[in-house]
């Protein structure tokens, strides 16, 4: 799409109406899910239903895989509306079996976090689609594709792995303190150690191991500590990589526990398709 979303999963009801609430279904007993949405000007995946409508995309022995490009937005968007004035709220659920993995592709995304339920009992993976974008997982971390405790609150609790970043990643951060729905500790997935600041003494080594890292086609998994090299063909190399990297630094940013809010009769969508 040019102006309008690559993909837009979308239901509503009237706020002011008890009555029922408006649903919107993507499911399969069997199959992978599948879902790529691309737009220019606007977001790549949009699941965001408003006032009291809710999403549901689920399968009972597959896979989903969503995955959303945008040149100048969110490539993906999760987002249900909160009435602040009613108190109603929508709801997005995309879950697998257990043994189903969900694995969420974009170089930006946002989540509503206590709106939202992203569960299933293998792996959840959250990875940026172009090479050389930084990811930060928690409160505090930074990256062009970064997601807040707040919005980690959208993890389901019976994952039995998480994989944060990609073998492509410039870099991952991973926050100490996670919210306390997320039962295992993530692994970081990415290139290489970033080189420290050129003025630290430490500076000439570590670009040249990350030269090195690079040339000898090397990624880095990272759950927190130590670091293991691994080769392309995922087999574990003895030894760590020594910690040649300076720890990266935050962004400093501060989360807010406010929330988006709809206006308590905005049933229409904002923006276009």
């Amino acid at each position: 799409s040019e102006g309008g979303y690559g993909v837009n999963i979308y239901a509503s009801a009237n706020s002011s109406d008890d009555t029922g609430r408006g649903l919107s279904q993507i499911m399969s007993r069997k199959g992978d899910i599948n879902i790529d949405g691309r737009s220019i000007a606007s977001i790549g995946v949009r699941n965001s239903p408003i006032s009291t409508g809710d999403t549901y995309i689920g399968t009972g022995q597959g896979n989903i895989h969503i995955t959303g490009r945008s040149e100048q937005d969110l490539g993906i968007e999760i987002y249900p509306s909160l009435s602040t004035s009613t108190g109603k709220e929508a709801s997005a659920t995309i879950e697998v079996g257990q043994v189903g993995n969900i694995e969420l592709h974009a170089d930006s995304m946002s989540l509503a976090g206590p709106r939202t339920l992203i569960n299933g009992g293998g792996t959840l993976t959250i990875a940026p689609i172009s090479p050389g974008q930084r990811v930060g997982f928690g409160t505090g971390t930074y990256g062009n594709l970064m997601l807040t405790n707040f919005q980690l609150e959208a993890i389901g609790e019976d994952w039995s792995g998480i994989v944060v970043g990609s073998p492509t990643a410039s870099w991952v951060e991973i926050a100490e303190a996670l919210p306390d729905n997320i039962k295992v500790r993530p692994i970081a997935l990415y290139q290489a150690d970033e080189p420290p600041a050129p003025d630290e003494q430490a500076a000439r080594s570590a670009v040249a191991a990350a030269e090195l890292g690079a040339k000898d086609g090397a990624m880095i998994v990272d759950s927190s500590t130590p670091l293991q090299q691994l080769s392309q063909d995922d087999q574990t190399l003895p030894g760590d990589t020594g910690g040649l990297g300076a720890t990266s630094t935050s962004s400093g940013e501060t989360e807010s526990d406010s929330d988006q809010a709809d206006d308590d009769d905005d049933d229409e969508e904002d923006g276009g398709e």
